[in-house]
Protein backbone atom coordinates (compact mmCIF):
# COMPACT_ATOMS: atom_id res chain seq x y z
CA UNK A 1 0.00 0.00 0.00
CA UNK A 2 1.14 3.32 -0.97
CA UNK A 3 2.33 5.43 2.33
CA UNK A 4 3.66 9.10 1.33
CA UNK A 5 5.15 9.58 4.21
CA UNK A 6 7.16 6.25 3.88
CA UNK A 7 7.74 7.09 0.39
CA UNK A 8 9.36 10.43 1.21
CA UNK A 9 11.36 9.50 3.87
CA UNK A 10 12.68 6.58 1.57
CA UNK A 11 13.80 9.65 -1.61
CA UNK A 12 15.03 11.75 0.97
CA UNK A 13 17.40 8.95 2.52
CA UNK A 14 18.53 8.04 -1.28
CA UNK A 15 18.92 11.80 -2.19
CA UNK A 16 21.48 12.08 1.11
CA UNK A 17 23.41 9.15 -0.09
CA UNK A 18 23.67 10.46 -3.57
CA UNK A 19 25.13 13.59 -2.50
CA UNK A 20 27.49 11.69 -0.19
CA UNK A 21 28.71 10.39 -3.33
CA UNK A 22 27.55 6.60 -2.82
CA UNK A 23 27.59 4.77 -6.00
CA UNK A 24 23.83 4.09 -7.14
CA UNK A 25 23.76 0.24 -6.79
CA UNK A 26 25.18 0.66 -3.64
CA UNK A 27 22.04 3.02 -2.36
CA UNK A 28 20.11 0.36 -4.09
CA UNK A 29 21.64 -2.56 -1.89
CA UNK A 30 21.72 -0.58 1.29
CA UNK A 31 17.89 0.07 0.72
CA UNK A 32 16.75 -3.24 -0.64
CA UNK A 33 15.29 -1.09 -3.21
CA UNK A 34 15.81 -1.64 -6.96
CA UNK A 35 18.30 0.15 -9.33
CA UNK A 36 15.58 1.69 -11.33
CA UNK A 37 13.92 3.35 -8.84
CA UNK A 38 17.09 4.93 -6.78
CA UNK A 39 17.49 6.19 -10.49
CA UNK A 40 14.03 7.61 -10.88
CA UNK A 41 14.36 9.61 -7.52
CA UNK A 42 17.18 11.05 -8.60
CA UNK A 43 15.45 12.44 -11.54
CA UNK A 44 12.81 13.51 -9.47
CA UNK A 45 10.55 11.61 -11.09
CA UNK A 46 9.21 9.02 -7.97
CA UNK A 47 6.80 9.36 -6.33
CA UNK A 48 2.76 8.68 -6.46
CA UNK A 49 1.85 10.06 -9.97
CA UNK A 50 5.41 10.44 -10.70
CA UNK A 51 6.49 14.30 -9.29
CA UNK A 52 2.75 14.68 -8.12
CA UNK A 53 2.62 15.89 -4.24
CA UNK A 54 -0.02 14.21 -2.52
CA UNK A 55 -1.38 16.22 0.25
CA UNK A 56 -2.30 13.91 3.41
CA UNK A 57 -3.85 15.83 6.16
CA UNK A 58 -7.15 15.83 8.60
CA UNK A 59 -10.86 16.05 7.47
CA UNK A 60 -12.15 18.81 8.99
CA UNK A 61 -15.87 17.21 8.20
CA UNK A 62 -15.47 13.33 9.23
CA UNK A 63 -11.76 13.88 11.52
CA UNK A 64 -10.15 10.94 8.80
CA UNK A 65 -6.51 11.29 7.77
CA UNK A 66 -6.85 11.45 4.28
CA UNK A 67 -5.66 12.71 0.79
CA UNK A 68 -7.43 15.92 -0.31
CA UNK A 69 -10.48 16.28 -0.70
CA UNK A 70 -11.96 13.77 1.51
CA UNK A 71 -12.54 10.87 -0.27
CA UNK A 72 -14.39 9.43 2.48
CA UNK A 73 -16.65 12.50 2.74
CA UNK A 74 -17.27 12.48 -0.60
CA UNK A 75 -18.02 8.61 -1.08
CA UNK A 76 -21.02 9.34 1.71
CA UNK A 77 -22.12 12.57 -0.04
CA UNK A 78 -23.05 10.03 -3.32
CA UNK A 79 -23.75 7.58 -1.53
CA UNK A 80 -26.82 9.61 -0.15
CA UNK A 81 -27.52 11.64 -3.16
CA UNK A 82 -28.08 8.12 -4.38
CA UNK A 83 -29.90 7.20 -1.65
CA UNK A 84 -32.06 10.15 -2.05
CA UNK A 85 -32.78 9.84 -5.73
CA UNK A 86 -33.99 6.10 -4.76
CA UNK A 87 -37.30 7.48 -3.15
Amino acid sequence: MYNPRVESLRNAIVRYLARRGVAQRAIARIMRIDRGTVQSVLRGKSGHGFGAVVVVRRCPRCGGLTTWPCRLCRMKDLRKDLRNENR
